[in-house]
């Protein structure tokens, strides 16, 4: 499962897009979601049980990192492992782009 991963989306307004980027090393992770005016962050440690993939954010201490547009709000996330390549959040493709 190790490597980078791309996926993006209609954006929430029109004529714009959200683009998600997934690293994924031996355990730990980077997400990031760049959309209109947002674009959240966060790092964490990643398991696969039951051919899911559970990405687990690091708690966040910094108080303006908390209150930025990079701030994750969500810290759990759960990825349908559709192919050694492929993976899917919220309905969301991630396409396999780099063996890291």
């Amino acid at each position: 499962m190790v490597g980078k991963y791309n996926g993006i989306t209609q954006g929430s307004l029109p004529n714009t897009s959200t683009n998600y980027v997934l690293e994924l090393t031996d355990s730990t992770f980077n997400l990031k979601i760049n959309g209109h005016d947002y674009n959240p962050e966060c790092n964490g440690k990643w398991e696969i049980k039951n051919h899911i993939l559970v990405l687990l954010c690091n708690e966040e201490n910094d108080l303006g990192i908390i209150l930025s547009s990079g701030y994750m709000n969500q810290q759990k996330f759960i990825l349908n492992i559709k192919d050694k390549n492929t993976l899917i959040l919220n309905n969301v493709v991630l396409k396999r782009i780099d063996n890291l």
